[in-house]
């Protein structure tokens, strides 16, 4: 169950470099997740990043993110993404 580059848990945000059946981290299942369509995401991070550069709040952030791209991101995740780009 190999997805490339990776992923991330979606209930705690760790960075996984394969599909598992569980999360190493948090110990959820992760299993609906390979039924899930493997098509590229946009670039999260990059828009992550890019909002929280212009000074938007987390809040802010995500809700830009689901209604302007269709991402559901949590706030535990978008911390997490912020904090693997060292801000």
């Amino acid at each position: 169950m190999d997805c490339g580059r990776g992923m991330f848990c979606p209930f705690c945000g760790k960075h996984m470099s394969s599909l598992t059946r569980f999360c190493f981290t948090c110990g959820r299942c992760l299993e609906f997740l390979k039924d899930a369509d493997q098509t590229e995401p946009p670039d999260i991070l990059h828009q992550c990043v890019q909002y929280f550069n212009e000074g938007h709040s987390y809040a802010v952030i995500v809700d830009m993110m689901s209604s302007l791209h269709g991402v559901n991101i949590s706030l535990r995740t978008l911390k997490s993404k912020l904090n693997e780009a060292w801000l």
